[in-house]
């Protein structure tokens, strides 16, 4: 068997959150002035690949969501809820 006791987890820190929202709101501006160029010039392809990127604004927002959920202390109460009855 391996020993698996020399790895550490990433502890999710306030620097790791700040660049999660920056990359958000730049993601998501972007999609905003390439849907608004693929609408403007009837681009179905410019339009298509906007909402592409739409779509990478919500995996930004659940990497967020992740990481605050993550910085969240353990608590018994839950954790015996989601093993289920002794």
């Amino acid at each position: 068997m391996v020993d698996h006791s020399a790895h550490t987890a990433i502890k999710p820190t306030a620097e790791n959150e700040r660049a999660l929202k920056i990359s958000g709101w730049l993601t998501g501006i972007y999609f905003l002035i390439e849907l608004g160029i693929g609408i403007y010039t009837g681009s179905v392809a410019v339009t298509s690949d906007a909402f592409h990127t739409f779509s990478a604004v919500g995996g930004v927002l659940l990497a967020f969501i992740a990481a605050r959920m993550a910085r969240r202390p353990a608590d018994l109460n839950r954790c015996s809820k989601a093993i289920g009855p002794k």
